[in-house]
């Protein structure tokens, strides 16, 4: 007995067979379709608002289990928390909302200075060159002393330390030329770095790792002279002159 083939309302005919694989195909699909809508993963959220440009750790975050379907692009699941460890948000995290990849900074961020900021701290750039006390072989795993000489009409000359076995976080050089060397310090610290730096010169002075803080007196002019000088010390060989005995010597010419 022959099959009869069915007519739509176009005028193409469908064989039986045709017909029963494209049903079959819409029955798969849907069959597909309800299969991954009923799908779960495991989110990220934020457990309370993270700011902007915050240093991220996992411990900020928690699993919330949706729908797959509804999982925004991006998403970052379990398992994948450790992409975050050290970054910077990009913007506020709102709590118990999917965060996904493009809201942290980059890879670089886990090395920018802001992520290496220690709580407390911040971050301070002085200039310097090889006269100032140290070469351009320095590096961000060595420590500094820091020294700071004023000069006024009052006081004549003053070299003092003031700070001891600070943490270089980072340095700027120009053609493998040491330029500046950037240090944490406390905000308070930092306005005294910067008046030091203006009123006067700041040196450095590269300490062993296993550096133990001492008690200077400074330096000044009596000082200077009374120990090198007066006292036979290795400048006592040579002859300070003030500016009044150059005065003398102009009047006698």
């Amino acid at each position: 007995m022959a099959v009869k083939n069915k007519t739509n309302s176009k005028g193409f005919k469908l064989s039986m067979p045709v017909l029963a694989i494209v049903v079959l195909g819409v029955l798969t699909a849907i069959g597909v379709f309800s299969l991954v809508s009923k799908a779960k993963v495991d989110v990220l959220v934020p457990k309370s608002p993270i700011e902007a440009r915050t240093k991220v750790t996992a411990s900020m975050f928690t699993y919330k289990t949706i729908d797959k379907a509804s999982a925004p692009r991006g998403a970052i699941v379990r398992g994948q928390e450790n992409q975050l460890e050290n970054r910077l948000s990009a913007g506020l995290l709102v709590p118990d909302v999917p965060v996904v990849a493009s809201q942290f900074l980059g890879e670089d961020s886990k090395t920018s200075l802001t992520a290496r900021v220690p709580d407390g701290k911040v971050i301070v750039s002085l200039p310097t060159d090889p006269v100032k006390g140290v070469s351009s072989t320095i590096t961000t795993n060595d420590k500094v002393n820091i020294y700071s000489t004023i000069s006024n009409d009052a006081l004549g000359t003053e070299t003092k330390l003031i700070f001891q076995n600070v943490q270089i976080v980072d340095l700027q050089k120009n053609n493998k030329a040491l330029t500046a060397i950037t240090i944490a310090v406390t905000p308070k610290e930092a306005e005294e770095l910067l008046y030091a730096q203006t009123a006067g010169d700041i040196h450095f002075a590269v300490v062993p790792y296993n550096y133990k803080e001492v008690t200077t007196d400074g330096m000044n002019d009596n000082q200077f002279i009374k120990k090198n000088v007066n006292n036979g010390g290795a400048l006592s060989g040579i002859k300070i002159v003030s500016p009044s005995d150059n005065n003398d010597k102009n009047e006698k010419k």
